[in-house]
């Protein structure tokens, strides 16, 4: 089953989610289960102008039929969502997750920057986040912590950590990896260290990494703007220090078309790799490219796994 969180209620998630699940054939539609408040449904419904009957757990509009999974919580509608599609998931499940905003994301008391982190943390293992077009793949060693934190970060250890848990697990879902590219910390890798010696650690994963998976191809670590250029490849992964250091150039290529994935669970996570855009909420304008391509590829390994 393809389990679905509505994200942030104000945001364009459950627009772009129900203009993509349109798209869909009959049996591809079956393989979704929604979880949404009714009320935050049937509003998305109405500012799409789309028409609609909820029969049950079923809402039908313009000739198709969508299966829910009601919640009841007014206060953080994209936490309890999560919670209640994470009561229910089975290991050959896939979970979606649409747009929210980070203040949505706690357990307990404690908030967290992101999916990715409520994840970590409810599941306490390590996770990968990636990105994938459908034609290359991004790894993110770090992900949403503070720039200044990076250096202090960093080490050998966790970039073998983080590409190993990758390269085992992408595998399952998608293609296998076989040539792995190296983003330096430093502007030109620091210059034999002129411009300082933190990429010395990357060098070391690499040699680790080269000892773990001698078949694989590693190169690096590389300057950032080389690797801007380096070949582009679904069996390619492009490994890069921090946040913004891969997602301006991802994006920049990709633009919505793009998948955020976690890897490292006992089932599969993805989502679009676009924001909450409140500033569209309720235009009925919104862009929702990346998400039908999310569905659709959600739909490949579903079918593909079966």
């Amino acid at each position: 089953m393809i389990r679905v969180t509505q994200g942030h209620e104000l945001g364009i998630g459950p627009e772009v989610f129900l203009k993509s699940f349109c798209l869909l054939n009959t049996y591809e539609q079956s393989l979704f289960l929604f979880y949404v408040k009714k009320e935050t449904l049937e509003n998305h419904l109405k500012l799409c102008k789309i028409n609609y009957t909820i029969q049950n757990n079923t809402v039908v509009f313009a000739g198709n039929k969508l299966q829910c999974h009601f919640i009841s919580d007014d206060n953080f509608q994209s936490e309890v969502a999560l919670r209640e599609a994470l009561k229910n998931i089975d290991n050959g499940d896939i979970l979606l997750t649409m747009p929210t905003s980070k203040d949505q994301l706690a357990i307990g008391n404690q908030s967290h920057s992101g999916y990715t982190e409520y994840l970590r943390k409810k599941y306490n293992t390590e996770l990968s986040m990636v990105f994938s077009s459908g034609e290359e793949n991004v790894l993110l060693v770090t992900d949403h912590i503070r720039l200044s934190d990076v250096t202090q970060k960093i080490n050998s250890e966790l970039i073998h950590k983080k590409v190993q848990l990758t390269l085992d697990n992408f595998k399952k879902y998608f293609s296998c990896i076989s040539n792995i590219y190296f983003s330096g910390l430093n502007p030109h890798c620091g210059e034999n260290g002129l411009l300082g010696n933190e990429d010395k650690c990357i060098d070391e994963a690499i040699t680790k990494l080269r000892q773990s998976y001698p078949l694989l191809n590693f190169t690096g670590p590389i300057s950032g703007d080389t690797l801007y250029l380096s070949p582009k490849s679904i069996t390619n992964l492009d490994v890069y220090m921090y946040h913004d250091q891969g997602l301006g150039v991802f994006k920049s290529k990709n633009y919505v078309k793009g998948l955020n994935i976690t890897l490292g669970l006992p089932f599969l996570r993805m989502s679009v790799d676009h924001g909450t855009a409140f500033d569209l909420y309720g235009k009925n304008k919104a862009n929702y490219i990346g998400c039908h391509f999310l569905l659709k590829t959600a739909i490949s390994v579903s079918n593909s796994r079966k």
